[in-house]
């Protein structure tokens, strides 16, 4: 191969390696293409430059929760082509960073973070665009029907790019870690990075508080607590006061710019946690507990292997066995739980199977807080969200894991 060309393929082989950072901006059908795309020219790398594909039991297990559905879907005869491609990320990015060109290197992992996080400012100009157009930007705090943010509601209803908006959130808070971390790791070297990355966190944070994900703030505030302990360790007295002082004065701020969306969100639990769902008197607090409800009544009699593909229709009989209402008939409502989920769909052992695959990535990753604080993230999400069942929650766990996992170099890392 000449020269020229080898270089040509470099650099396409690179931006398609950024790029795929960029997945806050990208469809889910655009996100496969190009997660395909980049697929395709590293194993052309490779061919072309006569490097052998050596497999090892690290991708064994890595792609654990991939092989977990497969094989399931094979066992119990339900086999459904739309989870297994769901689920395929599992295997896909663990072999892709495996099998990298060697030119794919801190440095590009740097930079694609950067377009991450980019990509994620682009997105939230684009909503408040959408909602500037039609509204005034003194009713970005408004609160609607069901106690829903009115911002939450018209986006996601009006947008033309619609992503669930914990999903989003999520995305918010992965750029709200690094945006710390960067900070942590190269504040005293780089002002003009500095400056970037604090704007970036506080850009973040209020954008997390204006979408309203009640979990996603739970977890904001608890990640900001710990790492305000954790930098502090190595700080000074004085720098550590200003820290803790500075997080005073924006929860002080915060809670008054978001004192009525914070109050209903909240509130509604308390309110709204004993009284059950009834005709179209449902809300995001009690039909949780609707869920858990039928989720517990659906495990007394599990099967060995789940429910499989009948969980759904098996849920939606007990709502309606247990519950006045038919408000689910409209879509289909999930347990909202990810662990009960893995219970009810493959059964004890599939739980396990996953919890066991949970432990080897902690193992992999023990060597990073940044990674930890973002597995520890994922997991508490899981609690009231089947994060794992959308494309938009199982692609930035994957690629951010694997990332952790293929680059240990911490002092390399978020340069």
């Amino acid at each position: 191969m000449s020269k020229d060309k080898n270089n040509i393929l470099k650099i396409i082989t690179t931006f398609s390696f950024i790029i795929l950072a960029a997945f806050p901006i990208m469809k889910e059908n655009i996100n496969s293409i190009v997660i395909i795309f980049c697929a395709l020219l590293t194993v052309i790398d490779r061919l072309l430059n006569k490097q052998h594909f050596k497999f090892d039991k690290t991708l064994l297990t890595l792609s654990f929760v991939f092989w977990m559905f497969f094989i399931h879907e094979l066992i119990s005869f339900d086999f459904s082509i739309k989870r297994i491609l769901l689920y395929l990320p599992f295997l896909v990015f663990p072999l892709l960073f495996h099998f990298r060109p060697k030119y794919i290197n801190y440095k590009i992992i740097n930079k694609s973070i950067y377009v991450f996080q980019l990509s994620i400012l682009v997105r939230c100009i684009y909503f408040l665009f959408v909602f500037l157009n039609e509204n005034s930007i003194f009713q970005l705090f408004d609160v609607g029907n069901y106690n829903i943010p009115f911002f939450r509601h018209y986006v996601f209803h009006n947008a033309s790019f619609q992503i669930h908006q914990t999903y989003f959130s999520i995305f918010l808070l992965i750029s709200f870690n690094l945006s710390c971390f960067i900070i942590n790791n190269n504040g005293k070297k780089s002002k003009k990075l500095l400056s970037i990355q604090i704007l970036n966190g506080l850009f973040t944070a209020f954008f997390i508080f204006l979408f309203s994900s009640r979990m996603v703030m739970i977890i904001l505030f608890l990640t900001i607590v710990f790492l305000l302990f954790y930098f502090g360790r190595k700080q000074s007295k004085t720098r550590v006061i200003a820290l803790v002082g500075s997080f005073i004065i924006l929860c002080c701020v915060g809670f008054y710019s978001f004192n009525d969306i914070l109050t209903k969100r909240f509130n509604e639990i308390c309110t709204e946690i004993n009284n059950p769902v009834k005709g179209l008197n449902y809300n995001s607090t009690n039909v949780r507990v609707m869920f858990f409800t039928c989720s517990l009544e659906l495990a007394k009699n599990l099967p060995f292997f789940g429910y499989g593909d009948s969980l759904q229709s098996d849920l939606n009989s007990c709502y309606g066995n247990n519950f006045d209402t038919d408000f689910y008939k409209k879509q289909d409502y999930n347990t909202h739980n990810y662990y009960f989920n893995l219970l009810l769909y493959g059964g004890w052992f599939f739980i396990i199977l996953f919890l066991f695959y949970i432990f080897y990535v902690f193992i992999r990753i023990k060597h990073s807080t940044l990674a930890i604080v973002f597995l520890l993230q994922i997991l508490m999400i899981n609690l009231t969200e089947n994060y794992f069942s959308r494309h938009f929650g199982i692609i930035p766990f994957t690629y951010f894991i694997t990332i952790f996992i293929f680059f240990k170099k911490t002092k390399y890392f978020l340069k």
